[in-house]
């Protein structure tokens, strides 16, 4: 290609990732915004619990059963693209398979003092093959995402970009300029290593804040000659840290589907440069923990595996814990955990919400004082906007559709989930696709949106999943 035509195709290209990234529709409800101090290293844990459920993926093959002692690093389990390793030396204790009703976990009795540091830094960047196959062996390749499905690509996969999302707009997942902060210089190299880890001429695209701060003008300091990373704004608004749909609305600039696209993280970038430098097993998570059962909101650096509920249980304010409800991944996309559930590598954020019992003084009329609502209807029309509470009582029932399009609005693939949902539950799967299911992106907010209280999201992302498997098998 002539010098002068590659010019004007970098040029173009950075023109494309340059400046504000546009996000339509999804949800900024005002939730109380939480306040977070330096993240703080949780303790020793006497057990860990880890689940035979990790990146979206079933764990069926067992390397290990009940009594052995294993290491840090021991290969535990592994599934079609997922791979279990110990993050502690120690003894397993249980071993309960997983199947498709009742989810499997590995318990371990930890051992006081244990090393993670298990493999010596290789010759870095001598091959990509064997680069990669050190990075997976410290825990760190499958947690990278790609593709429709959003799991670990494959071990010879060659991706077109690399995104690295640095702003999460999860009500109470702990920012990304924390965890940068803490360790800017190790975020800096681990950007440069990761580059070297997907292969020659592949970008890397960070997304940040519209309103940078101090800490955006570091960083850019920092990339300062560093051609192979390119940043865009975004605004802070759910689901903008959404892999699939980071993919769509940046691949849609040049025709590149999601399966062009690595995702990564802030922390995977900077586990990165603790396993290359140090050889150090990534066996530790950041994860916010917050809610109105809490005296405040903490940051804390935990092990993998170690249960939720002796991670909350320090931390809860005039309420015990059997009383409270455990939402694991936010208030958006959360589900409820019971407090001997481990952590996961996925997890962010933990939501402690008490049980509640007593009716909200007129709750009746919907959605009460204390709830959102997309309409301005009867009391949320004199309520107008506030900081919301999130609360477990759920006032009335499901009831038909309304056809209001609340749904629609929020959707920020721009697709209509009340009529992909009726065709579902109709069984017209073919004429969903025709309308866009495979471009749903997960991210709940119909179901959020919806003032009849029906879960759209639930039938819409099982139907979507259950094709993607029905084409990756053939049938």
């Amino acid at each position: 290609m002539p010098i002068a035509q590659r010019s004007q195709g970098i040029a173009a290209y950075r023109q494309g990732v340059a400046g504000q990234l546009k996000l339509s529709g999804g949800l900024a409800v005002q939730f109380a915004k939480p306040t977070f101090g330096a993240p703080e290293t949780c303790g020793w844990m006497r057990t860990l619990n880890l689940s035979l459920r990790q990146n979206r993926q079933r764990l069926t093959r067992l390397h290990v059963q009940t009594g052995q002692a294993v290491q840090t690093g021991t290969l535990l389990a592994e599934g079609e693209q997922t791979q279990l390793y110990c993050p502690c030396s120690g003894t397993i204790q249980t071993v309960v398979p997983d199947k498709r009703k009742a989810p499997g976990y590995i318990e371990i009795a930890a051992a006081a003092q244990s090393s993670d540091k298990i493999l010596p830094s290789p010759q870095w960047g001598k091959s990509t093959e064997q680069n990669r196959q050190f990075v997976r062996r410290m825990g760190i390749w499958d947690s990278i995402q790609q593709g429709m499905q959003m799991t670990p690509p494959a071990l010879d996969d060659m991706p077109s970009e690399i995104i690295v999302r640095c702003v999460f707009a999860e009500p109470g997942q702990i920012p990304g300029s924390i965890i940068i902060r803490k360790h800017l210089p190790e975020f800096i190299r681990g950007l440069k290593y990761l580059y070297e880890l997907a292969g020659s001429y592949t970008p890397i695209v960070m997304t940040m804040p519209t309103e940078g701060g101090a800490l955006g003008q570091a960083i850019r300091e920092q990339l300062r000659g560093q051609a192979f990373v390119h940043i865009t704004t975004v605004p802070i608004r759910y689901p903008v840290e959404n892999g699939l749909l980071l993919a769509n609305l940046l691949g849609s600039q040049r025709g590149l589907g999601p399966e062009h696209f690595w995702m990564t993280d802030p922390q995977l970038v900077i586990a990165l440069t603790e396993a290359i430098e140090k050889g150090r097993f990534w066996s530790h998570r950041y994860v916010s923990i917050l809610g109105p059962a809490l005296q405040k909101p903490v940051a804390l650096c935990a092990p993998l595996g170690a249960p939720l509920g002796e991670l909350v249980r320090p931390l809860l304010h005039n309420i015990s814990l059997d009383r409270c409800a455990l939402l694991r991944g936010g208030l958006y996309t959360g589900k409820r955990a019971v407090p001997q559930e481990g952590l996961r590598l996925g997890d962010a954020v933990v939501w402690v919400v008490p049980e509640t019992e007593t009716p909200e003084l007129l709750g009746w009329l919907h959605p009460g004082t204390e709830r959102h609502s997309w309409t301005r209807t009867v009391l949320s029309g004199l309520v107008g906007k506030k900081v919301f509470t999130p609360r477990t009582l759920l006032r009335g029932s499901q009831r038909p559709c309304i056809g209001c399009g609340f749904c629609r609005e929020a959707c920020p693939a721009g697709l209509y989930p009340h009529q992909l949902h009726r065709l579902i539950t109709h069984e017209l799967t073919e004429e969903a696709e025709q309308l866009g299911l495979l471009n749903c992106v997960e991210c709940h907010s119909c179901s959020y949106g919806c003032v009849s209280k029906i879960e759209l999201s639930h039938t819409i992302v099982h139907a979507r999943r259950t094709l993607l498997q029905n084409e990756a098998n053939g049938i």
